[in-house]
C-alpha cells in the first residue's frame, strides 16, 4: 500500500489511493494499526542516533518493508 506512488507493475498485490494526509485520516491509520487490522511491514528499526545508517540502507535496496527510525 502506498500513498506516494503507484506500486511497481511487477508486483503482486500492491494497491495504490491517494489521500490528503489530515489528522483525522491519520487517527485512523492508527486506529487500525492498534486495532491489527492494518500491518505496514517493516524491514529494518534504526534509533534516531542512526539515521546515516538507515539512509546508507535505503540505498542497497532488496527492501522487505519500510526502513523505520525510532525517536524516543
Amino acid at each position: 500500500m502506498s500513498i506516494v506512488a503507484p506500486p511497481d507493475a511487477t508486483k503482486e498485490g500492491g494497491r495504490f489511493f491517494v489521500v490528503e494526509p489530515d489528522r483525522a485520516g491519520l487517527e485512523e491509520l492508527s486506529r487500525l494499526v492498534a486495532d491489527g487490522e492494518l500491518a505496514p511491514p517493516v524491514d529494518r528499526v534504526f534509533p534516531l542516533a542512526e539515521t546515516a545508517q538507515a539512509y546508507a540502507a535505503l540505498e542497497q535496496g532488496h527492501r522487505r518493508g519500510k526502513t523505520v527510525l525510532h525517536v524516543s
